[in-house]
């Protein structure tokens, strides 16, 4: 199943977004890691069972698995898009007050 290897990229993304806090230069891209992917995985699985649910009582077979496959992708994309821009939007007063010291 290829919504289980979402779980160690999710973990992976963790782990880096914790070792780029420690960077005071990287530090904006540690909170646009975490929730980028955090927010990514949701949305994925959370797609995906919706599209499995619908699917499945529409139709069987090939058109689930496509269907499931493209859940999980579309989910992941917007999860991704919306977790950077709550990042953006809660690291901009912490930018803004680092380039005025």
């Amino acid at each position: 199943m290829p919504g289980l290897v979402l779980i160690p990229v999710w973990a992976a993304c963790i782990i880096l977004g914790i070792a780029l806090f420690f960077f005071p230069r990287l530090k904006f891209l540690s909170a646009r890691l975490m929730l980028g992917s955090t927010i990514g995985v949701l949305c994925s699985f959370a797609v995906s069972n919706i599209t499995l649910i619908v699917m499945s009582t529409l139709t069987t077979g090939r058109l689930v698995r496509i269907g499931y496959y493209a859940g999980l992708t579309l989910g992941a994309v917007i999860g991704a898009i919306v977790g950077v821009m709550a990042s953006w939007t809660l690291n901009a007063p912490v930018v803004r007050k680092d380039r005025n010291e």
